[in-house]
């Protein structure tokens, strides 16, 4: 059974990509197409358990074809989309899989009628390095602190991580995405991890995309370097679930009156989420 750095194969065949596999063995596995995605609050989102978007990175990474990407989106993304739609709209309507990370929006997809999982971006990325990565496999590492990344590399058993601090790439923001694109491209990783705050992930996945020459699957998920460090194990899943509460109870009105008024003119703008809403409002 081939291993070839990642997942046996077996394990990649019910998951997303739009690659044949090129398999040491000669042989070849057509991926199924993409599913079917959830537009809610004016992201699509791919409509996918968290099992089943860590199965798609493995396989898309085991492809070793174009570079793609795929965004884990929170509350704040979803606010600043609806603050700077020009800007923000390209980085998730040019992402392979655009993932929801917010307990907050997927609330307000169910009222609504739409089944919307919640992804624990740090729960998918240790379920990817614990059992998708082998040890020797070249891992492309964007962001965080040097201690963070010997302490991933030392948990995960890693012996082949090209790492840079966001620094490293200059203060100009425009300079350093096309700088970190670059590394992404040059490193030839089928895996990168970029963790960077307010769409600068998205921002160099999306540059890296463009430029062409990039292989491989990145992931970007803000601050999942540090609670990788900060919570191994089961106590990850423990942590994310603090957060997303802490999350729910500390939403400033801001927030509050944003996500409500998003979700109305979403609700209004089908009759489908109006009849699910009116029935569910009548009970």
């Amino acid at each position: 059974m081939a291993h070839d750095g990642f997942l046996r194969v077996s394990q990649c065949e019910a998951a997303l990509a739009d690659a044949t596999l090129d398999l040491p063995f000669r042989s070849a596995l057509k991926i199924a197409p993409a599913q079917a995605r959830a537009d809610v609050l004016g992201i699509a989102y791919a409509s996918l358990t968290q099992h089943g978007a860590t199965k798609a990175i493995e396989a898309r990474a085991l492809s070793s074809g174009a570079f793609a990407y795929a965004t884990c989106v929170t509350t704040h993304d979803a606010v600043a989309l609806d603050a700077e739609p020009a800007d923000r709209a390209p980085l998730y309507a040019d992402a392979w899989l655009t993932l929801n990370a917010s307990g907050a929006i997927a609330a307000a997809a169910r009222v609504g009628g739409v089944s919307l999982h919640r992804i624990d971006p740090t729960a998918m990325i240790e379920m990817l390095l614990r059992a998708g990565v082998d040890r020797d496999e070249r891992i492309c590492i964007i962001g965080g602190e040097a201690g963070e990344i010997a302490a991933i590399a030392a948990r995960f058993k890693l012996n082949n991580v090209h790492w840079r601090p966001l620094s490293s790439f200059g203060h100009r923001k425009s300079a350093r995405v096309d700088a970190a694109a670059q590394h992404v491209a040059k490193t030839r990783a089928r895996l990168s991890i970029i963790d960077a705050a307010e769409g600068e992930g998205e921002r160099i996945a999306r540059a890296a995309m463009l430029r062409g020459d990039a292989i491989g699957v990145g992931v970007c998920a803000a601050g999942v370097l540090r609670t990788l460090v900060e919570r191994p194990g089961f106590r990850v899943r423990i942590g994310a679930a603090l957060r997303n509460a802490r999350q729910g109870v500390r939403l400033t009105p801001a927030w509050f009156y944003w996500l409500c008024a998003r979700w109305a003119d979403w609700t209004a703008s089908s009759s489908a989420r109006m009849a699910r809403w009116a029935a569910s409002s009548s009970r």
